[in-house]
């Protein structure tokens, strides 16, 4: 009998001790943040697996829900159930814990991670919860995910209304620490109700998201860039007297490369980009007076939004980062000050204001997040530490978030913008020569089975009442070449014969490659056309009738 894929368990993890309070005040902060989750995902190798663990993960899974319910009793409010705008009731009702087991090796998702598959490692979809599904996956949901190879993947979604990066980094290193043996008497209580004494709950009701989330076709793509990249690139921008910081260097280079390819990309008869801002998520638990405990619990950073810069001509990297710079140093105290007095308000209408520019016809706005520098790669549960840590970012067009590289000198950067502006961005010049990106999240490449002629012509056909002329075209401008009926399936070595046998197809547009499926009887294609045809193909209801693709 062959083996067994899907969800192995699935259970929910209560504390080891009754929580404190029956009621966890949320402050004003996290009023303010956005009601979806926070995802993270940690990937552990199958070599420092085995040193725990030589086959059998049952005995890992229960190690981690032992520890988990251990640490709960620390972090109370994870394990309750949000109530309103300003209260979690502290009910111990439990956290999911979801064991899944996925026929896949963890060297496909590290060599090129591909956000559909990501997605499969989390417990809960973390941007589309419906309402009624916030009860079900709580303040925070666990999904342990076991590869073919041994390896592992921890996803982890916390609920950002009592969880920013900061706080899920601590909770995860407290809940390794638990794991290995640290108990919680050896642990500090994370100051839970800081954040809610310094910063009162108030009477308002804001979700600076509402309505963003997949609102428009968008792409995802990841950019790396070296320790030694952005060393060059401090070099480039800086100057006697303003050195920016390695973040500020990243998110200026990726601003000013995003409005570069929105300027290109516009139609005739689009109306002109005139102007830009940038906003940028800003830490705040270092800026207070006194400073607060990276531990403190809660959302506590703030939006740095700048004011418009024009940009009709042409606008200099320098420009940019000084003026990002600027626009980070006005979260200073006198703006916390302002947070925790009755001038809150105007605190919140600046920052719904910078929304509605951002909005405005003939202006740009991007904004960015970093998690460079929280202790994501420090999780060891004590079968080492995580070959590479990640996130899903949030679906919005125009963001970025940033994380720090495995080695902690370089910086990866995931950024979304609409498909046709990030069809220019990566081509521009300026942005690889600091950066390398993978190339499959982009490019219009998509795997599908069959029916491709019939599809093409029928698209071109559409509005066309040249049809003839049209299939002359289609003979001219597409190429297919096949590969169908060649042994690739039966190359065995003496270990067996493939399970999976593929090419990488040549990146020119309008070519496909076919290829036999394993049994035999199916085709695999590989299509390449430009990014706005295949927006189109995707939802041709004719070659949907026959096949199937990777979304």
């Amino acid at each position: 009998m062959g083996e067994e894929y899907g969800i192995i368990s699935k259970e929910t993890v209560k504390p080891s001790s009754q929580t404190p309070i029956q009621h966890f005040k949320l402050s004003f902060l996290d009023q303010l943040a956005p009601s979806f989750h926070v995802p993270i995902l940690l990937f552990y190798s199958a070599s420092d697996v085995r040193t725990f663990a030589a086959t059998d993960h049952s005995a890992l899974s229960q190690k981690l829900k032992t520890s988990l319910s251990q640490v709960l009793t620390l972090y109370y409010p994870f394990c309750g159930r949000l109530r309103n705008s300003s209260i979690i009731e502290c009910n111990d009702e439990g956290v999911l814990f979801i064991h899944s087991k996925l026929p896949i090796e963890l060297s496909n998702i590290l060599q090129n991670p591909q956000l559909h598959t990501l997605y499969e490692l989390l417990p809960c979809p973390p941007y589309n919860l419906e309402p009624q599904q916030r009860d079900t996956f709580g303040i925070m949901a666990v999904q342990l995910s076991q590869f073919k190879c041994g390896g592992i993947a921890l996803g982890v979604c916390f609920s950002h209304k009592i969880a920013d990066a900061s706080t899920a980094a601590s909770f995860l290193n407290a809940w390794a620490a638990t794991s290995r043996g640290h108990g919680n008497s050896n642990l500090v209580p994370p100051p839970m109700e800081e954040a809610s004494l310094l910063f009162p709950s108030r009477n308002i009701s804001v979700d600076m998201t509402s309505g963003m989330v997949g609102q428009e076709k968008t792409v995802t793509k990841r950019f790396i860039f070296s320790g030694s990249s952005i060393s060059r690139l401090r070099q480039t921008i800086g100057c006697p007297r303003f050195n920016p910081s390695r973040v500020e260097a990243v998110t200026t280079l990726l601003w000013k490369s995003s409005l570069e390819a929105a300027k290109e990309s516009l139609d005739s008869g689009e109306e002109k980009i005139v102007a830009s801002a940038v906003s940028h998520t800003v830490n705040i638990r270092s800026r207070m007076v006194p400073s607060l405990s990276k531990h403190s619990v809660g959302n506590i950073w703030q939006y740095a939004v700048s004011s418009l810069v024009e940009v009709e001509g042409e606008v200099g990297l320098r420009d940019l980062a000084e003026r990002k710079k600027e626009t980070i140093g006005k979260v200073d105290g006198d703006y916390i000050k302002k947070l925790q007095s009755d001038e809150f308000v105007e605190v919140v209408q600046a920052i719904e204001e910078a929304r509605r520019l951002a909005e405005e016809k003939g202006v740009r706005g991007y904004g960015f997040t970093s998690w460079v520098g929280f202790e994501f790669y420090e999780v060891d549960f004590g079968w080492g530490k995580p070959s590479y840590a990640s996130t899903i970012p949030v679906p919005i067009k125009n963001l970025g978030t940033l994380m720090s590289t495995k080695d902690g000198d370089g910086i990866e950067a995931w950024l979304t913008l609409t498909t046709r502006d990030m069809a220019r961005l990566e081509h521009n010049a300026e942005l690889l020569n600091f950066a390398s990106f993978d190339s499959t999240h982009c490019h219009g490449i998509i795997r599908v089975c069959f029916m491709f002629l019939v599809s093409s012509i029928a698209y071109w056909n559409n509005g066309n009442q040249h049809g003839f002329f049209t299939r002359m075209i289609f003979i001219i401008l597409y190429g297919f070449t096949s590969w169908v009926g060649f042994e690739f399936y039966e190359v065995d070595f003496g270990w067996g014969k493939p399970s999976y046998a593929s090419t990488i197809p040549v990146p020119i547009k309008n070519l496909g490659t076919l290829m036999s499926t394993k049994d035999g009887d199916g085709i695999e294609a590989w299509l390449t056309l430009t990014t706005r045809d295949m927006a189109r193909l995707e939802h041709n209801a004719e070659l949907l009738n026959f096949a199937s693709f990777d979304s």
